[in-house]
């Protein structure tokens, strides 16, 4: 944990690293962060976290934390933002390794190889929902944006579009201000 101190020493924030060992302790992980006047949310990938992902998304809301994941079925969840390896180029890059396997290379011959396509995935309706503007800038950047939510009227349900979606002006706060602090949710290893 010393380089992600160093670097956020260097821009003047406070990192607040939280681990958790088990799902029960996620709620208290979020106590912690918001009396500690957290002003956003990074989730590194863990069993714990990985399964409690529509949770983890839910209390940030509710909270009114950004957050930030480093895999896309967090974003699916909830979540508002995730930068990280594509998924199913990994599992192809995994195939083509059991498919030199079963033609008889041997595992140990085989290269090692790094995630190749990255993807930046935005949620609008998760932003929307904690009053944050994604500025044009960042909105051009991002692979994909999960743009529309479900409205319950009463001539019936239909499908809103993010820009429909009315969130009181005073209520909207700039995309870098939310990253002078980050709450770091990371899970025990386990042996």
């Amino acid at each position: 944990m010393r380089g992600p101190q160093v670097a956020a020493r260097s821009r003047g924030w406070k990192l607040l690293s939280l681990e958790i060992k088990n799902a029960g302790e996620i709620e208290a992980a979020f106590k912690t962060a918001t009396d500690a006047r957290a002003g956003a949310l990074l989730v590194l990938t863990g069993h714990h976290a990985y399964a409690n992902r529509q949770r983890i998304a839910e209390l940030a809301t509710r909270h009114r934390l950004p957050s930030m994941f480093d895999l896309r079925p967090y974003v699916d969840a909830g979540g508002l933002v995730s930068y990280g390896a594509n998924l199913v180029d990994i599992w192809r890059q995994s195939a083509r390794f059991v498919d030199q396997i079963l033609k008889g290379d041997k595992p140990a011959q085989l290269p090692v190889e790094q995630p190749t396509r990255f993807e930046l995935i935005i949620n609008l309706k998760a932003a929307a929902a904690i009053g944050l503007a994604i500025p044009p800038a960042m909105r051009l950047r991002a692979d994909e944006m999960i743009e529309s939510v479900w409205a319950v009227r009463p001539e019936g349900m239909r499908r809103l579009e993010a820009a429909e979606i009315e969130v009181p002006k005073e209520l909207y706060s700039s995309f870098s201000s939310w990253i002078l602090r980050v709450m770091v949710l990371r899970p025990m290893p386990s042996f």
